[in-house]
């Protein structure tokens, strides 16, 4: 049994560097993708990076965990994603990231709650070319409190709760062209 264990072992690890490296490869690639999509949005100095953190006790994904790296600006170092990007580019890197994922994936449908948080204007308007071109490949929903994202839309749905002797109701119509303006 401590031979079948240690055989097993040395398999788990071959395969694990076998995994490693095909993720070193995409990741490379991944980074980028997200930098020139970055760059769309009025983040041209931005630097994107997801690195491999070594690990030692094998997962489901293997040893290795994931870093995101990031730097809005020229001669700051990348730092950790949640530590260095304000709100609106937060908002930026999860789009980059939610683009390339549904270009590659099969995915019928896909949901942004407020990805335009911390953006407006121009940087709004390329948020919404960008979302707006996604939704020729996919069922896109938007929630946004933007007129620059709105404007991008083929339709225009009013979500409101109406409160109705002490009940709360949610209702959800759609807007006709004049609501829409």
């Amino acid at each position: 049994l401590e031979k079948q264990c240690l055989e097993i072992e040395q398999d788990v690890l071959r395969l694990d560097s076998v995994l490693q490296h095909k993720r070193m490869e995409k990741l490379e690639s991944i980074s980028r993708e997200a930098q020139i999509l970055l760059a769309d949005m009025a983040m041209p100095a931005a630097r994107f990076t997801i690195r491999l953190t070594p690990g030692s006790v094998p997962g489901p994904f293997g040893t290795a965990g994931l870093r995101f790296l990031f730097s809005a600006n020229p001669g700051m170092p990348e730092t950790d994603l949640k530590n260095a990007a304000s709100g609106g580019e937060f908002s930026r890197v999860m789009l980059a990231l939610k683009c390339l994922m549904a270009a590659k994936t099969e995915m019928p449908s896909l949901i942004f709650d407020e990805i335009d948080t911390g953006i407006s204007g121009e940087v709004a308007m390329r948020v919404g070319k960008i979302i707006r071109q996604m939704a020729g490949r996919h069922q896109v929903l938007v929630i946004t409190h933007s007129a620059q994202m709105a404007s991008r839309a083929e339709a225009h749905w009013k979500v409101e709760k109406v409160q109705e002797s002490h009940q709360t109701e949610t209702r959800v119509r759609r807007l006709g062209k004049d609501e829409t303006i």
